[in-house]
């Protein structure tokens, strides 16, 4: 009888373990805001501080956070959001190699307004900051952020800001320096860029930018 207690209690014991590695890979844990911390890979969908509890670094060729709501501030608190980039891809599916999305490619619903990025360091990926999809965004800020150290082995991209599309942006105040791009396709227009923004093929518009004060510098 005492055998299999002691084998019961082995099997939770195992499960839990499971459990926390797949939250802290962020194969569990889906959504953060508010109280509840962040993990790599996570949605984003109210406003946070970053602190002590969240663990946003190491994270293995992913987008880090989504954010997927309206009406977020997703304030680091000059924590890093860091990048284990090993492979190739920087497109806009849910392993984009990016800091932090501004939606799911999905996501065609929702229309997301008020969204604050800032005082955040982002490091390791191949594109800081990028809309991946879904609606316009209105009334964008991203201010006081550090990106740097962004890299692109194979694929054509290293941008460290870049939005396709919105109503109502503000980027200042932002460092954005050491990306490299050596093997990079230089056809693409967006081969390497501190911050990109474009019309697309589906008549997005651009309307009420602001970008001022921010400094870039080692591109290569």
């Amino acid at each position: 009888m005492g055998d299999k207690s002691n084998s019961k209690i082995i099997y939770l014991v195992l499960i839990l373990s499971g459990l926390v590695l797949m939250s802290a890979y962020g194969g569990f844990q889906k959504k953060c805001g508010a109280s509840i911390s962040c993990v790599c890979g996570d949605e984003i969908n109210a406003s946070r501080t970053l602190g002590s509890t969240d663990s946003l670094t190491g994270c293995n060729n992913m987008t880090i956070l989504t954010v997927n709501a309206s009406n977020v501030i997703l304030d680091c608190a000059g924590n890093t959001l860091g990048g284990n980039y090993s492979g190739k891809g920087t497109g806009s599916g849910p392993n984009a190699y990016m800091g932090i999305g501004l939606l799911t490619p999905t996501s065609t619903t929702l229309d997301p307004k008020n969204i604050t990025i800032q005082n955040c360091i982002i490091e390791g990926v191949a594109v800081g900051i990028e809309r991946q999809g879904g609606a316009l965004p209105s009334n964008i800020t991203i201010k006081n952020n550090t990106i740097r150290h962004l890299t692109s082995v194979i694929d054509r991209t290293v941008t460290g800001i870049s939005l396709a599309g919105f109503d109502d942006l503000i980027i200042v105040d932002n460092q954005i320096y050491n990306l490299s791009c050596s093997t990079c396709t230089a056809a693409n227009a967006n081969t390497l860029a501190g911050i990109f923004t474009v019309l697309n093929a589906d008549n997005d518009y651009i309307r009420n930018m602001t970008i001022d004060r921010n400094t870039f510098s080692n591109f290569s």
